[in-house]
């Protein structure tokens, strides 16, 4: 594939940026005391690997690894065993993770920042990442993350106030690995920023003539690799009133307590509504099961009236037995 700008980000090109923002590597004296100190192209390709598929492949790859690595960075071939980048299942392993927001990705980005890079060549590996696809007219509208809920198109890119690297490395990861993961289109980028003394030598970054990132204005990289437990819409609030006034605050503040205020009075009042129909309920069904009840002690009482009148009568008269249905008709 041949690239219509140079620089062209591919994986490649990812992987030599990367490279180019380790951490100091120790002298080969204290390497020999101390053992490797892990930072190596296939140290970092390994870890690169590890943030893609959670596998850690540094423990037995050994030389096959190297030649993988050694490839990739000098951007000739993305075949070989230990180059999954290319493959599409982990490709969509990889994207499906990323869109719903695995936290293993944050955490194994953030080893990587930790273990890796250079904390103070964070800032400048950001700029150099933004020239590099804003030089590309093709990526324009591709959306970057510049924090944990933020996203900005990548043609704003230096105008953000201020960019949290880890999700920003992250969302650039994630670009590349699912739209350019090989390293073959970027080897014109790689041989205009990379030289080598003679056919046999290194490849060495040619700091000297290459000024990537240099026409990006110097940006606010927070480097802090504290993953936020907070929900995401008490981040939004928190950062949104940084950049408010007292008053504003304030008025904010007192806004978002009535909201919760009225909410709260909402769920109260409906609530007291509810047991007082229930209530209600309960005493009608309650009238309509004592009524029968009502009625039937009615009609005992007419009853027992009747027949005291009835005694009455009959005791009152002694030896002249009168029926009661007679008693209209006497004198008394």
């Amino acid at each position: 594939m041949t690239p219509e700008t140079i620089p062209y980000l591919c994986g490649g090109i990812l992987f030599d940026l990367l490279l180019e923002s380790r951490k100091p590597r120790r002298k080969a004296r204290n390497k020999l005391n101390g053992g490797s100190d892990g930072l190596t192209a296939p140290g970092v390709y390994a870890g690169l690997i590890h943030i893609v598929t959670g596998e850690d492949v540094s423990t037995y790859a050994g030389t096959t690894l190297e030649k993988c690595a050694s490839d990739y960075k000098k951007c000739l071939s993305s075949k070989g065993t230990y180059v999954p980048f290319t493959e599409p299942a982990t490709q969509s392993a990889f994207d499906a993770a990323y869109k719903r927001k695995d936290p293993d990705l944050l955490e194994r980005t953030s080893g990587f920042i930790d273990g890796y890079l250079n904390a103070g060549k964070c800032e400048w590996l950001t700029r150099a990442l933004i020239e590099t696809m804003q030089s590309d007219k093709n990526l324009q509208d591709v959306e970057i993350a510049v924090s944990y809920d933020t996203t900005m198109k990548v043609c704003n890119l230096h105008t953000a106030q201020k960019i949290i690297f880890l999700p920003f490395l992250l969302s650039v990861i994630h670009f590349v690995m699912v739209n350019r993961p090989e390293c073959e289109s970027g080897r014109p980028t790689f041989e205009t920023w990379y030289s080598q003394s003679n056919s046999k030598a290194e490849w060495k970054f040619n700091k000297k003539t290459n000024k990537v990132g240099e026409s990006i204005q110097p940006l606010n990289v927070s480097t802090d690799l504290t993953i936020p437990e907070k929900p995401i819409t008490e981040i939004i609030e928190a950062e949104a009133s940084e950049d408010l006034s007292d008053h504003e605050v304030i008025t904010d503040a007192l806004t978002q307590t009535a909201k919760i205020m009225a909410t709260a009075l909402g769920n109260a009042e409906h609530q007291l509504a509810e047991r007082i129909r229930q209530n209600q309920r309960k005493t009608q069904e309650s009238k309509k099961e004592a009524a029968p009840e009502v009625e039937e002690e009615e009609n005992s009482s007419s009853e027992e009236k009747a027949t005291v009148i009835h005694q009455t009568v009959v005791n009152q008269y002694g030896d002249h037995p009168v029926h009661i249905d007679h008693v209209e008709n006497l004198k008394l």
